[in-house]
């Protein structure tokens, strides 16, 4: 049997890491925008880019994270 189902390799642990780290960038971003009152059309724009960029940050982290379990 293979006792290594659940242990992520170095290399995507890392890459998790790098990806959590970049996603908490992003939120804070958001956060700060949103604390705003008003937004100005550039940060209406930032706004919606950073949004997709966390949401697709999330999709590699679950399919990293579920791929690496299957091994």
């Amino acid at each position: 049997m293979n006792e290594s189902v659940n242990v992520k390799s170095p290399a995507i642990n890392a890459r998790l890491a790098s990806l959590a780290e970049k996603h908490q960038e992003y939120e804070s971003r958001l956060e700060a925008l949103q604390s705003r009152v008003h937004l100005t059309p550039d940060e209406e724009y930032e706004e919606a880019k950073l949004k997709k960029l966390k949401l697709a940050l999330k999709d590699e982290i679950e399919k990293l994270t579920r791929g690496s379990e299957a091994h």
